[in-house]
């Protein structure tokens, strides 16, 4: 802490704490600065400690930030103006008793003239404040040396490398550089490439967004301490965690321990009662063995007896008896045979795998690091779907649950909007996390992944790719499966029907591009749809024609009010809906080709439409026109109501739903409203409720004047490119 004087001061002992400690020792040498650099992270050091650093390492030696270096080295990084200005203090402060450097008659320097950079005596200050070169010199005393606001008027002047003796006093905007007064004559003239002004005019301005920026910094310093406070509970917590998981691993152990002990009790009880039962059953043939040997040895020795001490008489009185008893006793038989009767101990199966365990479990730690984090994405294509993987990882690199804590995944678009992601991100059985994406335009897209609040910095960038064709039928030309200005298509089963303008033809594909038949119309073929028996509906000139799935022709017919029949399409009722694209109108016809009614008229107005193309019907028999040069499509139920309308001109302020003159249209069976545009030459996919899907650009082949679009189940559209006189493909869903 400073230490202050009654007059507000600060005293010798606060002088020499700040001069020679705040900010004049250099972190790598350790000793006074020399020279001071400033890298661009602020940090400070010697020129010539870090003319010796970056010959090892291009980085801070500091806080190890990586730095690039001007074209000059280190000679081209800016100096450090404070430490300098507190070197000159400190060397002031260390000078109070130095002579003065003018007179040289060693009295004692009472001042210093900071432009001059001398000590002075009280003589000499009078006579050099007297000088006309002089007299606008800042003197600082040594008594003023303690003020620290009469310090900081205090500067270093800054003299020009290429003109010494000049004092840099102007700075060259474009070339961002201090330049002296000769230099604003010579190399820094003003002219087209040069601009210098003075310094004081400039610094203002700066000084001003340095202000602005020094004031957003406001209150990160809080922010970052109430971070590291609670970085320092987490910390205390995971020690505890430690703790708490080493006494479960002991107490796993020892239940594993007093598990075996009490499996091993329970075996040796069973021992026991084996033991006593085998022993009880050797001991009861031992019994019978010792029985039996004594009736032998009673038998033999009567008998032995009768033999040596009876007479003749007393013989024959027990030879019977005798020799009764001695045939018993030579029929005995000694029904034992020694064996094994050892116990022996047999470990189960699951004891030796317990055994042989390498260990009894793992550490794990469900504390995700963001550093490691990994995020992954699929194939990313506009208008396909694709799944970003994200795999939480710990400080160890594996994979670890997040405690139920889902991924918040957040997509910036290429024009800076947010990208809405439906459904919920889903977990794996291995702690990874599956979000479902469908990129709806091409270009450079920001992936942020959030677990817990805090960013994985494997969140990538990632560069949508444009939607090409998988498939393109035909070419400009006359033979079957050639085109002329093809315009309306559509698909029936696994069959794709072309219109072909100029060819004045109906052309049959399958679906993967093989060509089946050709039939020919009266004129320009324009619209072609397909009713449920299989007959093919075609627009050509100024009537309508009907033709078998053959290409056989039933019938055709037109109306009065006919001016240029476009676009066709087949409600689920067999009512045929035909656009009149000059008419500027809808007709609806039954299956027998009469007119049902007419809807709509020139405008712009609801309902209304200007130079309508296509037509399509959905699954609730809704009819969707293309309303060319309104940029819009209108949706209208079977009795002709509006219900609906989508789209708008491109360059209005929201750029949802933008169109540029669509022309061909199809609803698929999500509902989503496909079509072409005519100037734009993409594809667009939007909801009924006017919000866009997906885009597709096919960039890699571009379309040229696209027309009619025909969908299948399988999520595939076909597009007519007219402009390019041939049939394109895509998936996108």
């Amino acid at each position: 802490m400073d230490t202050l004087t009654e007059d507000g001061a600060m005293s010798e002992d606060g002088l020499e704490q700040e001069f020679d400690q705040e900010f004049l020792t250099c972190p790598v040498c350790n000793k006074l600065f020399s020279e001071p650099k400033i890298l661009p992270c602020l940090h400070t050091f010697c020129k010539s400690c870090l003319e010796k650093w970056v010959k090892q390492k291009v980085s801070c030696p500091f806080c190890r930030t990586n730095i690039k270096l001007p074209a000059e080295g280190v000679s081209g990084l800016p100096t450090n103006f404070n430490v300098n200005k507190l070197l000159d203090f400190r060397k002031l402060q260390k000078s109070k008793n130095l002579p003065c450097q003018l007179c040289e008659t060693h009295v004692k320097a009472s001042s210093m003239c900071v432009d001059c950079g001398k000590l002075l005596c009280e003589t000499c200050l009078k006579l050099h404040s007297k000088l006309p070169l002089a007299k606008d010199h800042d003197i600082l005393t040594f008594e003023e040396l303690r003020s620290k606001e009469r310090r900081s008027r205090y500067h270093r002047k800054l003299y020009c490398r290429d003109h010494p003796d000049q004092v840099l006093a102007f700075y060259c905007d474009p070339c961002e550089r201090l330049v002296c007064r000769d230099c604003t004559i010579v190399l820094h003239r003003p002219g087209p490439d040069h601009d210098p002004m003075e310094v004081g005019k400039v610094a203002s301005g700066r000084r001003e967004t340095l202000v602005t920026l020094l004031k957003g910094t406001e209150g990160l310093l809080d922010k970052l301490e109430e971070a590291k406070k609670a970085i320092e509970v987490d910390l205390k917590q995971f020690h505890e965690s430690r703790q708490v998981v080493e006494k479960s691993i002991f107490n796993y152990a020892e239940e594993l321990k007093m598990t075996i002990e009490a499996k091993a009790v329970q075996l040796a009880s069973e021992l026991d009662e084996r033991w006593e039962r085998e022993e009880s059953s050797i001991t009861r043939q031992k019994e019978a063995l010792e029985k039996m040997q004594q009736e032998v040895k009673d038998g033999r020795s009567f008998s032995e007896e009768v033999l040596s001490q009876g007479s003749d008489a007393e013989v024959l009185s027990v030879w019977h008896q005798v020799e009764d008893r001695l045939r018993q006793i030579q029929a005995l038989e000694v029904g034992y045979e020694p064996f094994d009767r050892r116990m022996m101990f047999k470990p189960s199966k699951e004891a030796e795998e317990v055994a042989t365990l390498p260990v009894i479990g793992s550490v794990e730690t469900s504390v995700v690091d963001p550093a490691v984090t990994t995020v992954m994405i699929q194939d990313y294509v506009e208008c396909l779907q694709t799944v970003i993987k994200v795999g939480p990882r710990n400080s160890a690199g594996a994979l670890c649950s997040t405690n139920g804590i889902k991924p918040r995944v957040e997509i910036t678009g290429p024009k800076g909007d947010r990208v809405h992601l439906d459904p919920e991100p889903e977990e794996n059985e291995d702690h990874t996390w599956d979000v479902i994406w469908t990129p709806s335009l091409k270009g450079l897209h920001s992936v942020k992944v959030m677990i817990g609040g805090h960013e994985a910095k494997g969140s990538p960038f990632v560069c949508v790719k444009s939607n090409d064709p998988v498939l393109t039928i035909g070419k400009k030309g006359h033979e079957d499966g050639d085109f002329d200005n093809p315009i309306g298509l559509a698909v029936y089963e696994d069959k794709l029907i072309v219109a072909d303008g100029h060819n004045e033809r109906v052309q049959v594909f399958k679906v993967d591009g093989t060509h089946l038949s050709s039939f020919p119309t009266s004129a320009f073929t324009k619209g072609v749809a397909v009713d449920r028996e299989g007959n093919i509906i075609v627009t050509a000139g100024q009537e309508v024609m009907i033709f078998t799935s053959s290409g056989q022709l039933q019938r055709t017919f037109t109306h009065g009010d006919f001016d240029i029949p476009y676009g066709v399409a087949v409600d689920g009722d067999g009512h045929i809906v035909m656009v009149d694209r000059d008419a500027h109108c809808v007709f609806l016809f039954d299956f027998n080709c009469r007119l049902i009614r007419k809807m709509g008229s020139e405008g712009d107005g609801l309902g209304c439409f200007n130079y309508p193309n296509f037509v399509t019907v959905d699954r609730d028999d809704n009819i969707i026109v293309s309303d060319l040069r309104n940029h819009r499509a209108q949706g209208f139920d079977p009795e002709g109501n509006l219900k609906f309308q989508i789209g708008h001109k491109v360059g209005i302020d929201v750029e949802q739903g933008e169109l540029n003159f669509p022309t061909g249209i199809a609803v698929d069976a999500e509902g989503n409203v496909v079509m072409a545009e005519l100037s734009g030459n993409r594809l667009k996919v939007m909801r009924s409720d006017g919000l866009d899907v997906c885009t597709i650009s096919s960039d890699g082949d571009k379309l040229n004047k696209p027309h009619g679009v025909a969908v299948t189940e399988d999520g595939y559209v076909f597009v007519a490119d007219s402009g390019n006189h041939c049939i394109k493909k895509y998936k996108y869903l």
